[in-house]
């Protein structure tokens, strides 16, 4: 997924309480100072931490999305790729969560619904 993090997640995960983020190996586009650190998650204690998080997190959305987008059972796999999820795609093509990074994305010959996050 993609467009901006800095606009849609920093501003309301933060809010005015981050004064510096350490990022691992991308900037993002906000007006929150950063650094970005190649390997941040294996080099820094609080960047592998919250990568975690972030993949509990998001394997916690993927539960609740299955019951949007059952066909592709992402309770059982969280969107990882497996033969499971890799025959969804093909099957049904991309849902709106799927990132256009993802090469059965971008290589589908079926359209991507986008979600708008405004």
């Amino acid at each position: 997924m993609g467009g901006g993090w800095g606009d849609f997640g920093v501003q309301r995960i933060f809010g005015a309480g981050a004064d510096h983020l350490l990022i691992d190996a991308v900037l993002l586009d906000c007006d929150v100072p950063q650094q970005a650190i190649i390997h941040g998650d294996a080099l820094s204690a609080s960047i592998a931490a919250a990568s975690i998080l972030a993949k509990v997190e998001r394997d916690r959305m993927m539960c609740e999305w299955d019951a949007v987008f059952p066909e592709y059972g992402l309770a059982s796999h969280k969107g990882y790729s497996t033969p499971q999820h890799l025959a969804a795609l093909q099957q049904y093509g991309p849902t709106p969560l799927h990132r256009q990074s993802f090469a059965p994305v971008w290589s589908s010959p079926l359209v991507q619904e986008v979600f708008n996050f405004d």
